[in-house]
């Protein structure tokens, strides 16, 4: 999805044959499937979407959520970070995450592991969460636009998950009812997802 506001739905689950062939059927943005290794950060009480992905550390903020699950998020360009990072970024962050003091030098953070290490380490709530998927990226359902993804989730736990997204709500919800979902889906954004791997716990009901 391209910077700037935007609409999803997502949910977890083990689709129906059905809703995996719609899914599947229609046509891609990719060829082949992208195999993603998301190095979340998490903690209870924090309500940022924080990720390290391909050597970047990025910021995505919920900005209203309705009552069915479908978000509306912001993502900045001027919060996808190059390393090394200012330090006044890392204060903040660790401030979202509850995190008192950070040891940073006046020079930033220089690499990943520092980051993780300035947040993650000693008696830190905050977690690391490596969330690892081979993910596909369709769109044309029902004549739309919007963006569908179908990814087939390996760690924390084994499962599938389907979003929709889109600069439109009225686009996903429209993708929405033309598929069918959430069907048998849990409703859960990534941030939802967080929370339970975070606690130990696992989405699947089985």
């Amino acid at each position: 999805m391209a910077f700037g506001r935007h609409w999803e739905w997502r949910g977890f689950g083990a689709p129906r044959p059905e809703l995996i062939d719609a899914v599947r059927g229609l046509p891609r943005l990719f060829e082949a499937p992208q195999e993603i290794v998301d190095r979340y950060l998490w903690s209870p009480d924090c309500d940022l979407n924080l990720k390290l992905r391909s050597g970047d550390f990025k910021i995505k903020r919920l900005v209203d959520r309705r009552s069915d699950g479908v978000e509306e998020w912001l993502e900045s360009p001027d919060e996808n970070f190059s390393f090394p990072i200012d330090s006044r970024v890392l204060e903040d962050v660790a401030r979202r995450l509850g995190v008192d003091s950070v040891p940073v030098s006046a020079d930033g953070i220089a690499t990943a592991d520092e980051l993780l290490e300035a947040l993650c380490g000693g008696e830190s709530q905050v977690r690391m969460i490596d969330v690892d998927k081979l993910r596909w990226q369709h769109s044309g359902v029902g004549g739309g636009a919007a963006i569908v993804e179908y990814a087939e989730i390996r760690a924390p736990e084994p499962i599938v998950s389907i979003g929709v997204e889109d600069e439109e709500e009225s686009r996903v919800r429209a993708a929405l009812e033309v598929l069918g979902l959430p069907g048998n889906l849990r409703t859960a954004s990534y941030r939802d997802a967080l929370d339970i791997w975070g606690r130990g716990d696992r989405i699947s009901r089985d």
